[in-house]
């Protein structure tokens, strides 16, 4: 099994997701298809480091990461193209 990689951008918005406490995070990692202590582990760097967590993967495409788009798209930070 493939390792999964995201970007910043995903992190931080699973990290934006699980600071607003709307779902219980187990409920959150199912959905997002992300273990529950690797959003913690997120949470963690991004508020240790702030803008310089997560170095190093600002150049990916979102559009050739398959896997990334469907995440954003169930983060409903972008929509589904029609």
């Amino acid at each position: 099994m493939a390792r999964q990689q995201f970007t910043a951008e995903v992190k931080r918005e699973a990290v934006r997701l699980l600071e607003r406490g709307d779902k219980p995070t187990t409920q959150l990692s199912a959905e997002l298809d992300v273990p529950r202590n690797r959003l913690y582990k997120w949470r963690d760097a991004l508020h240790t480091h702030g803008e310089q967590a997560f170095p190093g993967q600002v150049g990916r495409s979102l559009r050739k990461e398959g896997s990334e788009w469907t995440f954003l798209r169930k983060c409903t930070l972008i929509p589904t193209l029609v």
